[in-house]
């Protein structure tokens, strides 16, 4: 357990800058102390499922445990740190700076556990564990079911959670430990100290129609022919559309006027079977489509309007044999796609 980084953690701030050294270095004699001999794994769950519950009851139910007991673990652990590390506003617990800084560590704490854990049941058994993916639409139709094809082929006892989420989001779970690893567009405004990203494949972004549109079997479109018509397109102000319409703008094609936004690739599938709309998907799926007989590729090239695909993990922290072996596996699936 890093003890030096909660204590300092715990006493840096600025409201006990006031405090003598002589208080400040019994306080640390004293934490230590408390953690070092007393605290037990059992109290970072508790920490941890109280910052998710945000009540005794519902925090009780989770560990199933009493309320009597949360309440009594709670307390003996604030008294033990003797610094308070919840608050109550009105029928919620809300953590202290106390609190949160502990909270934090307990993360790390438990997830470092977990990662033991896996390890040693690797070594003894051949790998196992649990990886949670934080995905983008991009990499879930193609990427995602080719990697799950392949694990299960030769790691049967690694078992999967994939969540799909924005790149921000994903990132935000990444750090506290909800999420192993993230797959998605790599983007510049969040890259990172804390974080290692990995180049997968360049999926470009083309321009579909529905396999029945009046453009869909034409050798030639020039661009002057889309000033008009219907598009489906991300909300205004997402990357991929400030981009596109950027692009527009070069051919002296106005904007589009007659939009449908979404982001769903399933939804814009049957949309695109519906109405005779433009589209935008990644090379990759749009290539399946068109040989299924449902979309065609228009022949206009759109550059390279959103970035490549990549994974994300933290970087200050040791991989567990299971996220190792999703990573190669993930690697060996781009070969495959490409």
């Amino acid at each position: 357990m890093p003890y030096v980084d909660i204590l300092f953690s715990l006493l840096s701030n600025e409201n006990l800058l006031h405090i003598d050294n002589h208080k400040v270095m019994a306080d640390l004699i004293e934490i230590e102390r408390y953690i070092r001999r007393s605290m037990k794994i059992r109290h970072l769950h508790l920490l941890v499922e109280l910052a998710v519950r945000k009540s005794i009851g519902d925090t009780a139910t989770a560990i199933n445990v009493t309320q009597p007991a949360v309440s009594k673990m709670l307390s003996e652990i604030e008294e033990g740190i003797g610094l308070p590390l919840f608050e109550r506003v009105g029928r919620v617990l809300i953590p202290t700076v106390y609190g949160q800084c502990l909270i934090r560590h307990a993360r790390e704490i438990l997830a470092s556990v977990q990662f033991v854990s896996e390890e040693l049941r690797s070594l003894s058994g051949g790998v196992v564990g649990k990886v949670v993916i934080g995905m983008m639409s991009v990499a879930a139709p193609v990427l995602i079911p080719q990697m799950v094809g392949l694990l299960k082929q030769s790691w049967p006892g690694i078992n999967l959670s994939l969540r799909e989420g924005s790149m921000e989001e994903h990132l935000s779970d990444l750090r506290v430990g909800k999420l192993d690893l993230v797959v998605g567009r790599l983007l510049k405004e969040f890259s990172s100290d804390d974080l290692h990203e990995e180049v997968l494949l360049d999926d470009p972004v083309v321009l579909v129609v529905a396999s029945n549109h009046p453009l869909a079997y034409r050798e030639e479109v020039e661009w002057h022919e889309l000033n008009g018509l219907p598009w489906i397109l991300p909300p205004e102000g997402a990357p991929m559309r400030l981009r596109l319409e950027s692009l527009l703008a070069t051919h002296n094609v106005s904007s589009p006027n007659n939009v449908v936004e979404s982001i769903s690739l399933l939804a814009n599938l049957s949309l695109l079977q519906a109405y005779p709309v433009l589209g935008l998907y990644p090379q990759s799926l749009a290539r399946q489509h068109e040989t299924s007989g449902l979309l065609r590729v228009l022949p206009l090239s759109l550059g390279q309007v959103l970035t490549p695909v990549g994974m994300v993990w933290l970087s200050n922290r040791l991989p567990s044999p299971a996220l190792e072996t999703v990573q190669e596996t993930m690697r060996s699936a781009v070969r495959i796609i490409r």
